[in-house]
């Protein structure tokens, strides 16, 4: 079959007052445009969601915090009902010292890729080793930074070992880089008239090399090129 795929990726968050960690809105959303004649995709898939981080209190040196919000995923924008999911997340933040903090997160997406309909626990273990080395130690997620010498920082994470996303990046001058970036990727869709309990999963591997330009605080140009493989459409 005849088949060509388009991707549109966009994500926002605005801090709604100055201090950020008080009320925050924030958006996710991705559009999927397939060309193609194999009757068992349909033309597009989009998932959309919006929610609001918000300060909850402190207590003692703990910072709690949430999150609430709803999206949308499948082929039949708005209109199918089973295409809908909320979005809940409780955060408790613990700071031993300015190097090293705790999170612990209580965490519900309803188009999550694995037990979507369970809230899950997981936690973070933040640590600046130095001004060059920082991690994140956690489940399902960890992390790493790495500065090996001025300009160059190295960035690895994702749910070790199944999920991993490696991007190298060096500016070579105020506001300009290049970069390398393998990455994978696995998205979930409804839809519109299957079984409740079943999605269209889509997963992907990809590397890319490109440009960079920090235009300003809040905008950057990037331009970028790769190579796609391991594209596969499931159902379960």
């Amino acid at each position: 079959n005849n088949f060509g795929l388009t991707i549109y990726d966009a994500q926002g968050r605005v801090a709604l007052l100055p201090d950020p960690k008080i009320l925050r809105l924030g958006f996710d959303l991705t559009q999927y445009d397939i060309d193609t004649n194999d009757p068992g995709l349909p033309k597009t898939l989009s998932d959309q969601s919006y929610a609001v981080g918000f300060r909850i209190s402190e207590f003692v040196a703990w910072e709690m915090g949430g999150v609430l919000g709803v999206g949308f995923t499948g082929d039949n924008p708005y209109s199918d009902g089973d295409a809908w999911y909320g979005i809940a997340s409780l955060i408790a933040s613990y700071e031993f010292d300015e190097e090293s903090t705790l999170q612990l997160i209580f965490d519900y997406n309803g188009n999550r890729s694995i037990f979507p309909d369970l809230p899950l626990p997981s936690f973070a273990y933040n640590r600046k080793v130095s001004d060059a080395f920082r991690y994140t130690l956690g489940v399902p997620a960890s992390s790493l930074v790495w500065l090996p010498k001025e300009g160059l920082t190295t960035t690895v994470s994702g749910l070790v070992p199944f999920f991993i996303n490696v991007n190298i990046d060096y500016e070579f001058t105020e506001g300009w880089h290049v970069f390398g970036n393998y990455g994978n990727r696995v998205d979930a869709f409804h839809l519109d008239g299957d079984d409740d309990n079943r999605r269209v999963f889509f997963t992907q591997e990809d590397a890319e090399i490109g440009g960079r330009w920090e235009a300003t605080t809040f905008a950057e140009l990037i331009l970028a090129g790769g190579y796609a493989f391991d594209r596969e459409f499931t159902r379960g």
